[in-house]
């Protein structure tokens, strides 16, 4: 039989918070993860978005497991200065037990996490997008993830109109040959994964709306 567990994040009082900013956020991430059923394989997957879940607004938080067991993970959420710090403790009960039924809730969890705004909907995808991959195809989201660290779709910047800087899949992997051969089918999925849209050029042809984002505009 699966083994499913049930995730409890209400087990402990929280002592009173004086940033309500934080009060709030810890408050909206139990009410995402309490009561979520979640099967044995899902187990990292969780942990992998627990994990990711840093720099949201001006909080940050992190996860730790307690010794090598997944059944109790500490969660030390607080403030971008540090002055306020919770620890959360959620654990997992194997919910057959109780004979607790149905299917996996991970997809729930995300949507909780998303509504609540604890989870960027954008880095969730970005989690279903790297399912998709394989080690290549990580490798190559990457090397993307580097070269528009200086290029945006937007084209104004810290209130400065930026240059534009209009291509297509094929100029994009021409750019990135010499580190690593990537088909413009994949460039073209990326792009549309990351919100990039196109512009009609007076030849007929498509580009992508890319903008550099210069030294000076910071």
């Amino acid at each position: 039989m699966n083994k499913i567990f049930c995730v409890n994040a209400d087990n402990e009082e929280i002592k009173e918070i004086k940033d309500k900013e934080l009060a709030d956020f810890v408050s909206r991430f139990k009410r995402s993860f309490h009561g979520i059923r979640l099967a044995e394989e899902d187990i990292n997957e969780a942990r992998s978005i627990l994990t990711s879940m840093i720099d949201i607004g001006h909080i940050k938080a992190a996860l730790f497991i307690a010794g090598c067991q997944h059944e109790v993970w500490t969660v030390t959420i607080n403030d971008a200065a540090g002055k306020n710090t919770v620890m959360l403790k959620i654990e997992l009960r194997d919910a057959n037990d109780d004979e607790v039924t149905g299917a996996s809730q991970l997809p729930l969890l995300q949507e909780r996490l998303a509504r609540e705004g604890v989870y960027n909907q954008k880095d969730i995808k970005r989690i279903r997008f790297e399912e998709s991959m394989d080690g290549e195809g990580l490798m190559a989201a990457e090397l993307l993830d580097d070269y528009f660290q200086m290029r945006t779709g937007d084209s104004s910047f810290g209130g400065k109109l930026l240059p534009q800087d209009f291509k297509t899949s094929d100029d994009i992997a021409d750019d990135l040959e010499a580190m690593l051969p990537i088909e413009p089918k994949f460039i073209t999925a990326y792009m549309l994964f990351n919100g990039f849209t196109t512009v009609n050029m007076p030849d007929g042809s498509l580009r992508w709306r890319i903008y550099r984002i210069m030294d000076g505009a910071f």
